[in-house]
């Protein structure tokens, strides 16, 4: 009898391997953690340690002009004009405060300290780096390489130096994402990219330097260039269009009213296409391998004028692992289409190119070719990544570029933050400002005449910040500030020699120059008064000339004709209300007369009698001038910014363009 086989089980199918993790170093958030770790490592001391300050431009310039934007704002007022500056000036025309800025914002609602001012160069540092690896990751296969990039760009010489011109590191920060944006239109043609593009460009604009800006937008058509071919060239005209618009519609509320601060600014004139301060200096090179070449680390600084804008170290691996990157034919080419003309212009026009780029639209009036260095930076940082991949691949071990990143971090943050007082004061800010600031405006408001100004020759670190007015809310007739008004320097100036000019400031008390004591100016005039005579010349050149003898007491001189004016000796004029851009005046004059203000001439300024539209005039070369009629009057004297409403409207119509190209254009593309 046959045997049944007996039947065995089937085999159990093989069980699946448990998942493996992703290393910690491969997850994809890795990268932006790490670089934020760096920065808040290379910024904590700033931000955090009461023996530590931000220091010259960045107190005198942007602290100051910031807070009291802030505390403005949060007053709920709007301060088109300013008394604390030059006697009057248009605030809101000045584009180095950064007041739209959206980046700003968080900072002014919560209120401007020093350490604002740290934690805003701390955000700005992290934009550069962020950017810069999303750049470099375009270009380069390992995201180690990208970080490294990264690190090389934001904690560079050129950062670092440039600690204290706050608007200066906020606008270069944008450059890499502007190039990201470029090279995404190139590639993609989406509508979305091009409206990123053309935010991020209106956006780094309304930042607040304008020639960095101009720089960045050079250096991202320069971009375009390198990656043009005959098959992409309507994408790459797309992406540098996009950019221009952007500026254009999106930056229309800094540059509308900012274009009339310049026309009637000392920088109007300004032609640095033949002659400028600050090029680039073959002795500002050695700091490129050795930090202390020109004495900035050590305090002994021995270079070019202004010690901020030659400090140019970002690593001693730097140049090496650029020089390695030459090899990576790929970079080559972009990083030298962008790094040559930078560093060619950079030196000047004893190079050439500066001369020549000086005939585009904006580049005569914009100094320092030494600042272009930015661009500079980034190239090498770039061409550094792509040596670093080169390396990576002939020693391929997982240890090595982690262990460059950490070299370079380290590197650069002794060199640039903790060795050297260049970004940094090593004092707390009472001890470099606020003592002096204390004292000095605690014995003005003692012996200030009520309703009057103080007057000094030039502004001076006895009172703390250079622009410490704004901080003690003290009317003053200096400032500092590179916009100042072109007729009022020339009144000032005229002022050295004919002290009666400043009796037409309203300037009640004075700074002694040479003993630094201060002391009352007995024939000051009131803030508006009637002349007893007026004398009417040809034109500027005419009404300057006249400054050297004038008398504003007695005396009006005014360019052009006048209609129907008759002075009047029993004329009065009184000051009923003011605020800082408006000002309720009650005359009483016989005849049509010529009332005399000590408010600066700017375009803007307006009077009305009741209903009535009244002409408002430059008198006595700098100071405002209104024609009132006969009888007992209010005139309503008030300040509106030119063009700031339409630059406003442009702005907002832009950004509601790139919002709704964004959400609309997910799928729309412009043809390869």
């Amino acid at each position: 009898m046959a045997q049944k086989k007996s039947k065995k089980a089937p085999a159990a199918p093989p069980k699946p391997a448990p998942p493996q993790a992703t290393p910690l170093w491969s997850r994809p958030w890795m990268p932006y953690a790490v670089v934020a770790l760096a920065v808040l490592v290379f910024y904590w001391s700033p931000m955090t340690s009461v023996q530590v300050s931000p220091h010259w431009d960045a107190i005198d310039i942007h602290y100051s002009m910031q807070r009291y934007f802030s505390e403005e704002m949060r007053g709920g007022r709007l301060p088109v004009w300013t008394e604390y500056e030059y006697s009057g000036f248009p605030f809101l025309a000045d584009p180095q405060p950064g007041p739209w800025y959206p980046l700003n914002w968080p900072f002014f609602f919560a209120g401007i300290s020093t350490k604002a001012i740290a934690t805003e160069i701390a955000l700005h540092c992290l934009l550069a780096a962020i950017g810069a690896f999303l750049l470099a990751r375009r270009w380069l296969a390992s995201r180690d390489t990208a970080m490294l990039v990264a690190l090389l760009y934001a904690f560079s010489g050129f950062f670092a130096g440039h600690t204290s011109h706050v608007g200066m590191f906020q606008t270069a920060a944008w450059l890499p994402w502007i190039l990201l944006g470029v090279h995404a239109v190139i590639e993609s043609g989406s509508l979305r990219a091009i409206a990123a593009t053309g935010t991020a460009a209106g956006v780094m604009f309304l930042a607040g330097h304008f020639q960095v800006a101009l720089y960045s937008v050079l250096a991202a058509a320069l971009y375009a260039v390198a990656l043009l071919t005959k098959a992409n060239w309507r994408r790459a005209v797309a992406a540098v269009a996009s950019i221009g618009i952007g500026v254009v519609l999106i930056g229309a509320v800094s540059w509308l009213p900012g274009s009339v601060l310049l026309r009637e600014s000392i920088r109007s004139t300004a032609n640095y296409s033949q002659s400028t301060n600050a090029p680039l200096t073959p002795g500002a090179l050695e700091t490129l391998v050795w930090p202390n070449a020109l004495g900035a680390v050590s305090g002994e600084y021995h270079g070019p004028e202004d010690i901020t804008q030659f400090y140019l170290y970002a690593g001693i691996a730097l140049l090496p692992l650029a020089l390695a990157g030459l090899l990576a034919s790929r970079m080559r080419k972009v990083a030298a289409i962008l790094l040559i003309p930078a560093l060619w212009y950079a030196f000047g026009p004893a190079a050439g190119l500066y001369t020549v780029f000086s005939k585009l639209p904006g580049l005569a009036s914009v100094r320092a070719p030494v600042h272009a260095w930015f661009v500079v930076a980034l190239a090498l940082a770039l061409l550094a990544g792509a040596g670093a991949g080169m390396i990576e691949k002939r020693w391929p071990k997982k240890w090595l570029i982690p262990a460059l990143l950490a070299f370079c971090f380290l590197d650069a943050f002794y060199w640039n933050s903790l060795a050297t007082q260049l970004p940094w004061a090593r004092h707390s800010f009472e001890e470099l400002y606020g003592l002096r600031a204390n004292s000095f405006w605690t014995t003005i408001r003692k012996h200030l005449p009520g309703g009057t100004r103080l007057y000094a020759a030039s502004d001076s670190s006895q009172a703390g910040p250079l622009n410490g007015a704004f901080d003690a809310r003290v009317p003053v007739t200096y400032g500092y500030n590179p916009l100042q008004l072109s007729r009022y320097a020339a009144y000032v100036a005229a002022g050295a020699t004919n002290e009666r000019l400043l009796d037409g400031l309203n300037a009640g008390l004075a700074v002694i120059q040479t003993t630094g004591q201060v002391g009352p100016r007995p024939n000051v005039l009131p803030p508006v008064g009637f002349p007893q005579t007026v004398r009417v010349v040809a034109g500027p050149n005419e009404s300057r000339a006249a400054l050297a003898t004038l008398d504003p007491s007695k005396e009006a001189v005014v360019e052009g004709g006048l209609d129907g004016i008759a002075q009047s000796p029993r004329a009065t004029a009184s000051e009923e209300e003011a605020t800082q851009s408006r000002m309720l005046v009650h005359v009483e004059a016989p005849t049509r007369s010529l009332l005399r203000t000590s408010i600066p001439w700017f375009p803007g300024w307006t009077a009305h009698a009741g209903s009535t539209q009244l002409e408002v005039r430059p008198i006595n070369h700098a100071v405002l001038g209104v024609e009132v009629p006969a009888g007992s009057n209010d005139i309503e004297i008030e300040f509106h910014q030119p063009w700031l409403a339409l630059g406003a409207t442009l702005s907002l119509l832009g950004t509601a363009v790139a919002i709704a190209a964004w959400f609309t254009g997910r799928k729309r593309r412009l043809p390869a």
